[in-house]
């Protein structure tokens, strides 16, 4: 429990960009020197597993979305502190967590939502924590330039 004390005393107050992905989330400062993320929210499934079950189950034949409130609900948890929240997301449709997650928060947690001042999808799994969080800070400066 201490680590999540911790983890959210070093949030608290910052501007952060969170990578969404289906099974992990990463959450970064902007800072340029910062070489890890803050923290990492890894989605548990109960089965631990992906597996294919009869089509009609669970939604759209695949059992995979099992665990979603619990990790959203983990990562919400993580960077409720945030003065402001940053969602980086690549994927479409079903697969597209950063969406899957912004619909939670503005269900669930309204006023973390309120937070959220960008989405934006990337290729996260060719982009580094580092490469991130410049791009947030670009992010950054466009809002201040176009005053959003």
């Amino acid at each position: 429990m201490n680590d999540a004390v911790d983890i959210q005393a070093t949030i608290a107050g910052r501007v952060v960009v969170v990578a969404v992905t289906m099974d992990h989330a990463e959450v970064w400062s902007l800072d340029e020197r910062q070489v890890k993320p803050l923290a990492v929210v890894v989605r548990h499934d109960a089965q631990a597993e992906h597996r294919h079950v009869k089509t009609g189950q669970f939604g759209h034949g695949h059992a995979s979305e099992e665990g979603y409130a619990r990790y959203f609900g983990d990562l919400a948890a993580v960077v409720a502190g945030a003065n402001e929240i940053m969602i980086a997301g690549h994927g479409k449709g079903h697969s597209n967590m950063m969406e899957t997650f912004a619909e939670f928060l503005s269900s669930q947690r309204s006023e973390l939502f309120a937070k959220v001042s960008e989405m934006r999808y990337v290729d996260l799994p060719h982009t580094t924590g580092r490469e991130l969080a410049a791009l947030a800070r670009k992010w950054k400066e466009e809002q201040r330039l176009t005053g959003k």
